[in-house]
């Protein structure tokens, strides 16, 4: 019988069973909601004809050629708004 094991906790899953273990697929549901939670949490505003978006760490630019924010700085903000935010770009 083949065996193979799982990618995240290496448990031997047999041939019939290949997938993610129980513990595995609770990881990857969890894992999916933190990344669903990352993209609500991410506010977009413009400033002087630019994109921006931010997270709880990062503010990141929209750039036109690649259709998707990249990243642009840490903005260090403990609590940050589209306004902090404003007033951190223009301090730049």
């Amino acid at each position: 019988m083949d065996i193979e094991q799982c990618a995240c906790c290496f448990a031997n899953l047999e041939e019939s069973q290949i997938g993610l273990c129980g513990d595995c697929q609770q990881k990857d549901e969890a894992g999916r909601e933190w990344v669903k939670s990352l993209h609500e949490e991410w506010p977009e505003f413009s400033l002087n004809g630019q994109r921006w978006s931010f997270g709880p760490v990062e503010l990141a630019l929209w750039d036109d050629e690649e259709e998707g924010f990249h990243f642009y700085a840490n903005h260090g903000l403990a609590e940050p708004t589209v306004e902090s935010l404003i007033r951190f770009i223009e301090q730049q």
